[in-house]
């Protein structure tokens, strides 16, 4: 755990590029997996304030999320002649697969941003990945159930696997029990999207009352806790059931701040994923090789650091400068 609690250090995409010969009068069309979540939209915002600045045009798709509104944004950056199609946070290149070989047979590469865990089968006909460390934080989550209850966990993992990276997460939980601590109770229950602010709630509250030895609930997204809180506070199990979940999201943040059921959160800064599918579409437009897939980073954030996530928790903060520093000197924009 002790090395996911520091501010990350950059991690090196690959070898220096020329980002502004390669960028300049390109068209890249972006379409992240919706606009209207905080985190995909500012993951957008950084890929498209890094891409102008190196010279290139950028298009960014509004969706709500949809898979026909995918197809439709797909459908219009191959009429539009664009140079290359990133698909930003979500977007699954599986769901749209006639559309993904469409772009290719029309001389488009699309590159898939944050979307699959490294242990995940890769889709054909993508160009290039940037995958996310999501069964690392799976194995995170489970070290520090095990961790705060001394080998003595009792869990209930809430999964949501109507997205693709929520089985990788559990995976993750599920290998590093089995690796460390077997002898901890592990209990599964999955709440897809839709139902969460109808289902989870009521999981929590029941799986509590019908095992008073439950101790920890890790949700796979920090989304969740949202109802997960209500369900220990229901359950009256404040103080004997904790919840830790990820993705950095700054209400959740501001939970493990007041530390009386959320004692952690695993942060991602959607800026840095923003730079790193930036750098991973430079490199496939300048026809070159893609970038190692290993380079994004994760942090946890307990009561002890959380505050350099700020008070109020911000977005994105708590990760240090050098990742941005580091980008623009790899682009030769510094």
């Amino acid at each position: 755990m002790d090395q996911y609690t520091g501010v990350p250090a950059f991690q090196s995409p690959g070898p220096n590029i020329d980002a502004k010969s390669i960028a300049a009068g390109k068209k890249i069309f972006s379409i992240p997996s919706t606009t209207t979540a905080a985190f995909m939209q500012a993951t957008e915002d950084a890929f498209e304030t890094y891409a102008k600045q190196a010279g290139a045009s950028v298009t960014s798709w509004p969706n709500q999320g949809q898979t026909s509104q995918w197809v439709q944004g797909m459908q219009t950056a191959v009429s539009a002649k664009s140079d290359v199609i990133s698909l930003i946070d979500g977007t699954d290149p599986r769901l749209i697969m006639p559309q993904v070989t469409a772009a290719k047979n029309a001389g488009i590469p699309v590159v898939d941003v944050h979307d699959l865990d490294m242990s995940q089968p890769t889709p054909p006909n993508v160009a290039a990945f940037v995958s996310g460390h999501f069964a690392t934080a799976g194995q995170l989550l489970a070290a520090w159930a095990i961790t705060q209850t001394k080998g003595d966990a009792n869990v209930l993992v809430v999964t949501s696997n109507n997205f693709v990276n929520s089985p990788p997460v559990a995976e993750g939980i599920q290998s590093e029990f089995k690796a460390d601590c077997p002898s901890c109770k592990v209990t599964t229950v999955n709440v897809d999207a839709p139902d969460w602010p109808t289902k989870i709630q009521s999981a929590v509250q029941t799986a509590i009352t019908r095992d008073p030895k439950l101790n920890y609930v890790l949700p796979v997204f920090d989304s969740m806790l949202t109802y997960v809180v209500p369900g220990v506070r229901s359950a009256a199990a404040v103080g004997r059931v904790k919840a830790a979940s990820f993705n950095g999201s700054p209400a959740i943040l501001d939970l493990v701040r007041a530390g009386d059921v959320v004692t952690m959160d695993i942060g991602e800064n959607p800026a840095y994923v923003g730079a790193a599918g930036l750098d991973q579409t430079l490199r496939v437009l300048g026809k070159l090789p893609p970038s190692p897939d290993e380079h994004l980073v994760l942090r946890v954030f307990d009561t002890n650091n959380v505050k350099e996530a700020g008070v109020p928790a911000m977005l994105g903060q708590g990760y240090g400068e050098a990742w941005k520093a580091g980008y623009l000197k790899t682009w030769g924009l510094q």
